[in-house]
């Protein structure tokens, strides 16, 4: 029986005579980068050939620009990037951002204590907004009261109802919103470091989808320009790069962290950026 690798190769040897199969290709990264010279689209496309010396069918996967804007025609980009090349490339930036085990435990760990600090700070202004709220809401009910009694009349009573009512339902959203806020940025900036962590790994044995969401997860407005990949990073990912060389040199991404180690990374900790720098992982609009 004749495989569909073995009808491929002779319709290789034949020049690709005869009624071409309808093939349906997922090219992983098609659609997420534009030519840095013309701004054209990036696509891609497979090839194949035979391996002359063990008679093997291989493909590969190429991408290049498109070209097809008007005026572009001139674009020197005609150079094509093999999807292993592009690939290397990307591995190349996971490794600036991934993390070990070790340093997000001990990152989490600082941005606790550091959150815990502007916390402090920020109690006292919390605890003035808890006492207006009190405030508020024991006027209303003195205002009820005084309408029971008869001290007020109807049209002065919802006036002053209304006034406290608008001001109790705007400062207990803002109290919310403060509360919940902290709650959702601790978690972002979890989940960033939780992905940070063995990133390259998880791009390297990842599925197809894995691979593209990792690379979308590192920016935007990516550019191929003489087969050098340009990614716009987002801000996570650059705050992680600044500093993670300098932690890096003080703690090993596969020792747990012994009595020694731990004497050490506190000996280190006052010029830490993890709790001086404050990391700035929150999220911000991409470009």
């Amino acid at each position: 029986m004749i495989t569909m690798d073995d009808f491929d190769k002779v319709q290789i040897m034949l020049g690709r005579n005869g009624k071409p199969r309808p093939k349906q290709h997922f090219f992983t990264y098609t659609g997420l980068m534009k030519c840095g010279e013309c701004g054209c689209a990036i696509t891609a496309c497979e090839k194949t050939k035979i391996i002359k010396t063990t008679g093997q069918l291989k493909k590969y996967t190429f991408y290049y620009c498109t070209r097809r804007k008007a005026g572009t025609e001139n674009c020197t980009q005609k150079k094509v990037i093999t999807l292993e090349e592009l690939e290397s490339q990307i591995s190349t930036e996971l490794e600036k951002v991934t993390i070990s085990d070790t340093f997000k435990e001990m990152a989490l760990e600082a941005i606790q204590e550091d959150y815990a600090v502007i916390a402090r700070e920020e109690q006292a202004i919390y605890d003035s907004q808890l006492r207006e709220l009190s405030t508020l809401e024991t006027e209303l009910r003195n205002i009820f009261q005084m309408r029971i009694g008869g001290r007020i009349d109807d049209e002065k009573y919802a006036e002053e109802t209304n006034i406290r009512e608008d001001k109790i339902v705007r400062l207990k959203a803002l109290i919310e919103d403060k509360e919940e806020s902290a709650r959702r940025t601790m978690k972002e900036i979890g989940d960033k470091f939780t992905h940070a962590t063995r990133l390259k790994e998880k791009f390297e044995k990842g599925t197809l989808e894995d691979k593209k969401g990792i690379f979308i997860s590192l920016g935007g407005n990516c550019t191929l320009k003489d087969k050098k990949l340009s990614i716009n990073k987002h801000h996570w990912v650059t705050s992680i790069e600044k500093y993670k060389d300098v932690i890096d040199v003080h703690i090993s991404p596969y020792e747990p962290v012994t009595p020694s180690v731990q004497i050490e990374k506190e000996a280190y900790a006052p010029s830490s950026i993890f709790l001086r720098g404050r990391w700035d992982l929150n999220p911000r609009p991409l470009p």
